[in-house]
């Protein structure tokens, strides 16, 4: 065909004139041929795909079908037309092989990253593996490989061999480590989390210094990304996870309870030994008669016998973990009354139904204090509450 045109051109034009139409017309066939192999190999790649993709049971060929593996792939073939096509033009050869050898590069990298972006929605929704920190290493993987492309096409570019390129810029290995110390860190920190299994995606973590407190939603390369309660976003540095101090309540949520910890600050003035008024009101607490047997109440003040119900009530609330710690103790009185500490485990870990339990056992607590004559200390303004 290329001869046929040569020979008809130079009949009835001149040579300048021959050339170039005949140059104009096939680089018209070679792009509309090449746009026209792209279609029928990414037709019926799609279709063969398709029906291979539909006969399986597993979801793993679909994810790598939605992510455009195949599709890159066809990329491919348009650019093997534009190599076929590059020796009709002699003087300008080596311009259209640059350009199709760059396009098949870039389609390979391309297709591979589809196929790392597969791997990690794979992971991530794999119920055994989605708590995995893989996204990280996926992207570290992401960034060699598109610096391999970047530093393969530079070489076809400037005719330099991949070798070459990567001796040079190994003399600029310092910079880049400067460039890229946060990645590297990143790296290192994404490789110890890992290792330790201090974090993965969904642990509840509270990282005061960042004032994130909340879930963690996505573990990327450079940064954690925690939803907080009031259901904004912090983005925390990887790294900060490894040098800095933060709580992972994974520990919590695992174990048989969450911990209670609250202290009432009572006013030293109104203790006192147990007298008639005080007997008669504390018949009407809840489990009296099993925790007054075999008390004798000549030997309490108001003060222990109040701690002693506390602890005893808090023993028998159905929502408290009796086989976990458990006490009511005084702390050190600071001049702001003395507190009396209640140190428990609720059943519920559930931050809403947890705070329910901790709310209606001081409630109680608080409702019962004037049954005992006692006042709770109230701080600044040194006013005593009476309940009476």
């Amino acid at each position: 065909m290329n001869e046929y045109l040569i020979e008809f051109f130079q009949k009835n034009f001149s040579y300048e004139v021959s050339d170039f139409v005949l140059n104009i017309i096939i680089f018209v066939i070679m792009i509309g041929s090449a746009f026209a192999v792209y279609y029928i190999v990414k037709y019926v790649l799609t279709k063969v795909i398709k029906k291979v993709v539909s006969r399986t049971k597993t979801n793993i060929d679909n994810i790598f079908f939605q992510e455009g593996v195949f599709r890159w792939l066809a990329h491919i073939s348009p650019a093997l037309v534009i190599l076929a096509f590059s020796n009709y033009y002699t003087d300008y050869a080596f311009i259209f092989q640059k350009i199709a050898f760059i396009y098949i590069t870039y389609s390979i990298i391309m297709s591979i990253n589809s196929i790392l972006r597969s791997i990690t929605q794979i992971v991530e929704t794999n119920t055994k593996t989605k708590h995995k920190p893989v996204k990280g290493f996926i992207q570290l993987i992401q960034i060699i490989l598109f610096s391999i492309g970047g530093i393969i096409i530079v070489g076809i570019l400037i005719d330099k061999s991949f070798a070459v390129l990567l001796s040079g810029i190994g003399a600029l290995a310092a910079v880049l480590m400067i460039i890229f110390k946060d990645t590297l860190l990143s790296l290192t920190a994404h490789i110890q989390i890992s290792a330790n299994n201090m974090i993965k995606k969904g642990d509840w973590v509270t990282f005061s210094k960042y004032e994130a407190d909340g879930t963690i939603k996505e573990m990327n390369l450079n940064t954690i990304k925690v939803q907080n309660w009031d259901n904004t976003f912090t983005y925390v540095p990887t790294w900060a996870f490894i040098t800095d101090s933060f709580i992972n309540w994974k520990g919590m949520e695992n174990s048989g309870g969450r911990r209670i910890k609250k202290h009432i600050n009572l006013d030293v003035n109104s203790f006192k030994s147990i007298n008639d008024e005080i007997k008669e009101n504390i018949k009407n607490i809840e489990h009296y008669k099993d925790f007054i047997k075999g008390k004798n109440l000549k030997e309490y003040t108001n003060l222990s016998l109040f701690r002693e119900y506390t602890e005893y009530y808090i023993s028998k609330h159905e929502n408290i973990n009796d086989k976990m710690i458990m006490m009511v103790r005084y702390l050190q009185n600071e001049g702001k009354g003395l507190p009396m500490e209640i140190y428990a485990f609720s059943k519920e870990k559930s931050w809403v139904i947890y705070e329910g339990v901790q709310n209606k056992i001081f409630q109680y607590i608080y409702s019962i204090i004037p049954y005992f004559q006692l006042k709770v200390y109230q701080y600044p303004s040194n006013q005593i509450i009476d309940e009476n």
